[in-house]
C-alpha cells in the first residue's frame, strides 16, 4: 500500500464526534480517514445535541460544566465558521416542576451562586410557545 494510502487514525461515522475528533487529529498533522455510509437515521441527522448546564432531580450543576461549557461554545463557534452552517444555538429551557418536593428544590438551588449563570429568575412565560 502506498504512503497516500496509509492513515493514523480511522474514525468510523462523522457525526459531532467524528468531525470535532478528526479536526483535532488533522490540527495535530495526522492523517484521518473517515467511513460514515451518511445513513439518514443517524443520531447526528435526526437528534438535536443538547448542553443542560442543570440536571437532575435536585437540579444540579452537570459535571465540570463550567470548564466544559466554554470550551465547547468556542470550539462551535470556530466549527461554524469553517463549515459554514450554524453548529450552536442557545436558548432558555423551561422546566414544568411535577411537585411541590421540586419546587423547593428549585428554589433553594436558585441562591446557588454556581447557577446563577444559567437560572434566569424572573421570565415572563406569556410568549412561551409550545413546538
Amino acid at each position: 500500500m502506498g504512503d497516500d494510502m496509509m492513515f493514523d487514525y480511522a474514525i468510523v461515522g462523522q457525526g459531532l464526534a467524528g468531525t470535532l475528533l478528526a479536526r483535532c487529529l488533522i490540527a495535530e498533522n495526522m492523517k484521518v480517514i473517515i467511513i460514515d455510509d451518511h445513513f439518514n437515521g443517524s443520531a447526528s441527522r435526526v437528534a438535536a445535541g443538547i448542553v443542560n448546564p442543570i440536571t437532575g432531580k435536585y437540579f444540579v450543576p452537570s459535571w465540570r460544566i463550567h470548564e466544559f461549557l466554554p470550551v465547547a461554545k468556542e470550539m462551535y463557534d470556530v466549527i461554524s465558521i469553517e463549515l459554514g452552517v450554524k453548529t450552536y444555538t442557545e436558548t432558555n429551557i423551561v422546566r414544568v416542576l411535577d411537585s411541590i418536593e421540586d419546587e423547593n428544590n428549585w428554589i433553594g438551588r436558585t441562591a446557588d451562586p454556581t447557577l446563577s449563570d444559567f437560572i434566569e429568575p424572573d421570565v415572563d412565560l406569556t410568549s412561551f410557545t409550545v413546538k
